[in-house]
């Protein structure tokens, strides 16, 4: 399980480098032109501006050791195309190799948790449409409430809101799916050491290959 702690300014540089990293790997299908207006120099302002100010909401990161490695962040929902929801599940980020692990299913119970105890029951967020990771949402609990073009500066992009009414329920989705990662994370680690533990010391410490 990785250690997840709300932010701090002197977080601001790496949070903001994982969102530029991230936007460039994980949405190669939006216009240049609108990774180029999202670069570093954005991005560290924006975080800048969010955790000077603090207010309602808030921004975690996910540290492996003490190197800040994944964020996230949630905010009260404004937007007028979803009015059910309180709050809106405004971003979660990590780097490339802690993505598809149990990184994912803890930081977003952290965020819905965080949701809980400021007294909000029901969240949104928002997805590109040629997201493939939009897909798990519905297993979660989230459902399509909305097609829409964002515009961005002079750019657009199609995306989809999705609308979750239940956050207790939500939160114990996560729970078990959590559970279940973290035994088949075991697992998979007690396999390897199971197999290992039988090798000739020479291939296991490297030497003789």
């Amino acid at each position: 399980m990785y250690n997840i702690r709300p932010a701090a300014i002197q977080d601001v540089d790496s949070i903001a480098r994982i969102h530029v990293a991230c936007w460039g790997e994980c949405y190669p299908y939006l216009p240049l032109g609108l990774h180029e207006m999202r670069g570093l120099g954005y991005r560290q302002q924006q975080w800048g501006a969010e955790l000077s100010t603090g207010g309602v909401g808030g921004t975690l990161v996910l540290l492996d050791g003490d190197r800040v490695v994944g964020f996230s962040h949630v905010q009260p929902n404004n937007d007028r195309d979803i009015p059910e929801a309180d709050i809106e599940l405004h971003a979660c980020y990590f780097l490339p190799e802690y993505r598809r692990s149990l990184a994912g299913p803890q930081m977003l119970q952290r965020m819905v948790g965080m949701v809980l105890s400021q007294g909000w029951l029901s969240c949104c967020l928002w997805a590109w449409s040629k997201n493939p990771v939009r897909r798990t949402y519905g297993a979660l609990g989230f459902k399509p409430v909305v097609r829409r073009d964002r515009t961005i500066g002079d750019f657009c992009a199609p995306e989809v809101g999705y609308l979750c009414q239940d956050l207790p329920v939500l939160n114990e989705r996560l729970s078990k799916s959590l559970n279940r990662l973290s035994r088949r994370d075991v697992q998979t680690r007690n396999q390897q050491y199971s197999k290992d533990r039988f090798r000739p010391i020479a291939l296991r410490s490297g030497k003789g290959q």
